[in-house]
């Protein structure tokens, strides 16, 4: 079975058990680079950017006309479904469902938690959203095209996309399939930059190609050559995509898709010294409970009594039927 619209957003774009659903590599300690993740450039195909004349890139807070040839309010972590429609994203010719997941760190090595995490990308013929992309390929309805996420206490984030398409830049040049980001948080410099993949098959137009084709596109790209200048930041901006399997721990009615993948980025964001970081949160108070102080009855759990604590099973079922 599927795992549902509402358990993606209720346990990966809140926050806080978001982690939850995140595939098992997420579990682990980030032990890569803890240097800031590079940038790159945001692309002519930003929702809000224009394009002409004097009208450079408008985001974050600078006015800029809504660029997008279908307009919805549906900017969750979910792409491949669109609020108010029935049907779902084309897969192509590749068929999966692509899992986006990651963590946001600081140059320490600390998650960050509730950094905003934007993406926007092309379907799976290389269309985007936006008016002025000069492109014959089929436009996709009901995908969602950009998407947005917030990171849970453990600097997590999740989307559930498909492969974008390769598309032709110009007659010489085509662009590997890819995604844009943005990461902010209070206290960091933004970053602008790009994803890219690798390891799986490639449709382009019509036809279906081997994983060497990802390794040829990667290698003659200009904005790959331009902005990652070494080997080590070309590593750290490509994912490799590999099979999901299912949570063992997760209740019998969530599963991931059948033949579902995954690619992971782990950000890394700079500290902004004219920025002052947000105060912690306030620790919750303690709670009172009546007859502490007495002795416990016979038969209770004591102190060195091992627990029978609430699984996930039971904090799922919970959730569910909120």
């Amino acid at each position: 079975m599927q795992i549902s619209r509402r358990a993606l957003l209720g346990k990966a774009a809140v926050g806080a058990a978001g982690v939850l659903f995140l595939p098992p590599a997420l579990r682990s300690v980030f032990a890569g680079d803890c240097s800031p993740t590079p940038r790159q450039d945001l692309g002519p195909f930003h929702p809000t950017r224009r394009m002409g004349p004097g009208l450079d890139g408008m985001v974050h807070g600078i006015p800029g006309r809504d660029m997008r040839r279908l307009l919805h309010e549906d900017n969750d972590n979910v792409l491949t479904e669109v609020r108010g429609r029935a049907g779902s994203a084309d897969l192509g010719r590749v068929g999966y469902v692509l899992y986006v997941f990651g963590s946001v760190t600081d140059e320490d090595c600390d998650p960050i938690a509730g950094a905003e995490v934007e993406i926007w990308q092309a379907c799976v013929t290389g269309r985007y959203n936006h008016q002025q992309q000069v492109s014959r390929d089929r436009f996709d309805p009901d995908f969602q095209y950009t998407g947005r996420a917030v990171t849970n206490a453990q600097g997590a984030f999740l989307f559930k996309t498909v492969q974008p398409g390769a598309y032709r830049n110009d007659p010489s040049w085509v662009r590997p399939p890819h995604i844009h980001a943005i990461i902010g948080a209070p206290g960091y410099h933004d970053l602008t930059t790009q994803l890219y993949l690798s390891g799986t098959d490639l449709q382009f137009g019509e036809r279906l190609y081997g994983p060497e084709a990802f390794d040829i596109l990667n290698g003659r790209d200009n904005v790959i050559r331009n902005w990652l200048r070494t080997s080590d930041d070309r590593r750290r901006a490509t994912s490799a995509v590999t099979a999901l399997a299912d949570e063992p721990n997760l209740p019998a009615d969530v599963r991931f898709e059948d033949g579902a993948r995954q690619a992971r980025y782990d950000i890394v964001l700079r500290r902004n010294p004219l920025e002052p970081l947000p105060p912690p949160p306030e620790p919750a108070p303690e709670p009172v409970v009546e007859g502490a102080d007495e002795a416990p009855d016979a038969g209770a759990p004591g102190d060195d009594e091992p627990r029978d604590d609430r699984g996930i099973t039971d904090a799922l079922e919970d959730r569910r039927g909120d």
